[in-house]
């Protein structure tokens, strides 16, 4: 007896796993290849969108690049500018100076000769001065 029991309960455990196979085995329903299509067009779509972004995003990449170089090139001519400016501003400074010192050292000279001029006449007149104090024979 215990023999057809163990065939009849195998039997049953095989029928019960042909059957699941079949049902998982089986085509997908419309349904879920519907719903998988407007997914797959879903993420098309949003591929697409993200590409042109990304194309976008690249391009004004670009762009602030070219800004950058420009900005730069024009910082450097305004140093060179700057430079140069402070250059002349010195040059004429020291020119002045220099000038200035010319003309002064011209002026001193001037007056060390009046200076001398004025204490030989001095000198003189002391001598003049103690020749009238003396008394004449």
């Amino acid at each position: 007896m215990r023999r057809p029991a163990v065939k009849t309960i195998v039997l049953a455990i095989s029928i019960v796993f042909v059957v699941a196979l079949f049902y998982g085995c089986k085509e997908q329903t419309p349904e879920d290849t519907k719903s998988i299509l407007r997914k797959s067009r879903l993420i098309a779509t949003e591929n697409t969108q993200l590409k042109k972004e990304l194309a976008e995003s690249e391009k004004q990449i670009a762009e602030q690049k070219e800004q950058i170089e420009e900005y730069q090139e024009s910082l450097k001519k305004l140093k060179d500018g700057v430079r140069k400016s402070s250059e002349e501003l010195v040059e004429t400074v020291f020119m002045g100076f220099a000038e200035g010192s010319l003309e002064l050292t011209a002026e001193n000279a001037e007056l060390k000769a009046e200076n001398e001029k004025l204490k030989a006449e001095i000198e003189e007149l002391k001598k003049e001065l103690e020749a009238l104090k003396q008394p004449h024979p």
